[in-house]
């Protein structure tokens, strides 16, 4: 019977600088119940999160769920949002392919 260390989640909200207390579950086993269990804490505790929209450059591999970190240069601002829904669209006065990322942000 092999033994599986428990695995710990640190809680860092915001721009990371927002530390919530540590998450330890002895049934945690792998890296991915993890990641699993942190996502759903996210999700219980979204108070003060609102939608934001952004434009990136044509990117493949985004899908609903995974965390993003944004580095907003025009206003200063860092942050780490959540993908609720990705599309992808063609501009055509420029004629270059997008990708819009709806996203659950911390708001500040």
């Amino acid at each position: 019977m092999a033994y599986f260390p428990p695995v710990n989640i640190t809680v860092i909200r915001g721009p990371g600088s927002k530390y919530g207390p540590d998450i330890f579950e002895a049934i945690l086993s792998s890296e991915v119940a993890a990641r699993f269990r942190g996502k759903m804490e996210l999700n219980e505790t979204n108070q003060g999160w609102v939608d934001r929209v952004i434009t990136i450059p044509f990117t493949t591999g985004m899908k609903d769920g995974i965390l993003v970190k944004v580095i907003d240069a025009l206003q200063g601002k860092v942050y780490v949002g959540q993908v609720v829904s990705v599309s992808h669209a063609v501009r055509m006065d420029d004629v270059e392919a997008v990708t819009n990322l709806s996203l659950k942000v911390p708001e500040f």
